[in-house]
């Protein structure tokens, strides 16, 4: 049976960065609502996020395979979430946690090439 992701994916690919960008933006609030005293909004706002971001997951689970859907949602969510922390938050990686990075987007990129 053939996947779908082979006919469409640019919708699959849109899926995930939508995905992929949600969770982050819901870990970023999450992380805001922990340095908060009583920021309830911060909590309520990445619990939204999150489960807008699992709606687009649910959407590429339709159009593709449970392991590539999962590995660029984790993917996705992770560089969206490294972008954040880097101008939003201001944290700064170490070249070995970039190095594990880059290995990371190699295996997805030798896993949508197979």
């Amino acid at each position: 049976m053939e996947s779908v992701v082979q006919k469409a994916p640019l919708i699959f690919y849109a899926f995930s960065i939508g995905a992929g960008f949600m969770a982050a933006v819901g870990d970023s609030l999450l992380k805001q609502w922990t340095k908060s005293e009583s920021g309830w909004w911060w909590l309520s706002g990445g619990v939204v996020f999150w489960n807008i971001s699992l709606m687009f997951f649910i959407l590429m689970l339709q159009r593709g395979m449970l392991a590539q859907s999962v590995v660029m949602y984790i993917i996705l969510n992770c560089v969206f979430a490294l972008i954040m922390s880097r101008f939003i938050f201001g944290e700064v990686l170490s070249a070995t946690q970039w190095s594990a990075i880059a290995l990371a987007v190699f295996a997805v990129v030798l896993m949508e090439l197979g």
